[in-house]
């Protein structure tokens, strides 16, 4: 059910901002994209597209999401829906267990999904705005139950990759100073790298 009395173009503007502040290039256009793979937002050489008066708030969310997941190394690969920039990334050459490993396992489909929906809550965004019912075949209310129960498989990617730790982890939160999801450690993928002293822009293989 759509949440009433909220403004809209304030969430859309609040989203830009955030995404801006992480690093993300995102540009606002008024005008239609004939050629986007979803509505009123455009991807291109990883700089994001938007139309604010038109996109969706739980389509600029996951989109971000997708570029935010990508080191700045391979951003110029992804375009349009994306697949073929996830095809050259995925194809590097890294060690199993390394954090680029896992950086590349979290940046998925349902990676993404986990990511904007912890930054929605971060933003304080309602949750049916963060994923709409209709979304994904129309199971958004069921994804979103996952998603705050823990059980989303997003969030073991997340965690694996060091973004955050997963919620059946709140013991650590008591012993350490780790976020448990849906809060945040690090929202890029150039973060974490940085964090594990691996430079974002140096060859994986």
């Amino acid at each position: 059910m759509q949440i009433a009395n909220f403004n809209m173009n304030s969430i859309i503007n609040n989203i830009i901002d955030f995404g801006r502040s992480i690093g993300l290039r995102i540009h606002t256009q008024s005008i239609i994209f004939t050629d986007s793979f979803l509505p009123h937002i455009l991807i291109q050489r990883g700089e994001i597209y938007v139309n604010p008066e038109l996109v969706s708030v739980s389509n600029l969310l996951h989109e971000c999401g997708h570029l935010a997941l990508i080191p700045s190394k391979f951003k110029n690969d992804f375009s349009g829906n994306l697949y073929s920039g996830f095809n050259n990334y995925l194809s590097q050459s890294t060690e199993v267990d390394s954090i680029q490993y896992y950086l590349m396992q979290a940046a998925d489909e349902s990676g993404a999904t986990a990511w904007a929906w912890a930054a929605g809550i971060f933003l304080n965004i309602p949750e049916e705005e963060i994923i709409e019912n209709s979304s994904y075949d129309h199971s958004g209310e069921y994804i979103r139950n996952e998603l705050r129960s823990g059980w989303h498989s997003g969030i073991s990617g997340l965690h694996y990759a060091n973004y955050t730790s997963k919620g059946n982890l709140k013991l650590l939160q008591t012993v350490t100073d780790k976020k448990v999801f849906p809060e945040m450690d690090f929202w890029t993928a150039d973060e974490v790298l940085s964090h594990h002293g691996v430079d974002s822009m140096a060859s994986s293989g």
